[in-house]
Parts: C-alpha cells; sequence; structure tokens
C-alpha cells in the first residue's frame, strides 16, 4: 500500500529509552538529541477494550502508515501536526509493502 501524496502529514518522532530510577522503577525519557520528522499518514481512530489486572478499559487506537521506514519502536512517542499531546506506539506491523504503527494518547 502506497500512501496518497495529498494525505501525507509531518509526523514527528521523540524516541524514548528506559531509565532506572533510585527507587528501582523504571521510566520512559525521550532521547532530545534523536528527535526526526517523517511523512505518513494517520488512519481515523478505532475503539477496542482493553484487558488488564486492574479492569477493563476503552481506548482509541490511530494507525499510522508511514512513507518509508523510519527508524520508530515501540514505546517511542508521536507527535502529530496541529496536536500537542504525545502519542505512544504500542504495535509495529510489517507488511511485504508497507509497515503499521498502533498508537495511543500517552498517559
Amino acid at each position: 500500500m502506497r500512501p496518497r501524496r495529498r494525505a501525507l502529514v509531518k509526523i514527528t518522532c521523540l524516541p524514548t529509552e528506559p531509565v532506572t530510577q533510585v527507587s528501582g522503577g523504571v521510566s520512559r525519557t525521550v532521547i532530545t538529541s534523536a528527535v526526526f520528522d517523517f511523512y505518513g499518514v494517520i488512519m481515523p481512530p478505532r475503539r477496542r477494550l482493553v484487558r488488564s489486572v486492574s479492569g477493563i478499559r476503552l481506548s482509541s487506537v490511530w494507525t499510522v502508515i508511514p512513507q518509508g521506514d523510519p527508524a520508530v519502536r515501540v514505546d517511542d512517542y508521536l507527535r502529530f501536526p496541529g496536536d500537542t499531546r504525545n502519542y505512544t506506539v504500542t504495535a509495529l506491523r510489517a507488511f511485504p509493502r508497507h509497515t503499521e504503527y498502533d498508537v495511543e494518547v500517552a498517559s
């Protein structure tokens, strides 16, 4: 699947790395020197139920289809144009002709 040029938007990727705190907890920190932009198509959100130990919640998931193959990994943050929220990459799916990223709003 090749994205149409008119649907491409500029997306900013904020790569993250795990950092161990003094208390022993692990958190994600943005690597500011590695921030980069790429172009891609943002598909409309879809809703799904997420089950965890703490219960069930409703989440909105966006699918991003990038142009080319940018160095995006799971747990990196994406920022869309005109939106100040960070979206975290929850899944990567590679197909023979394209790649898809599933993203959710970072809490």
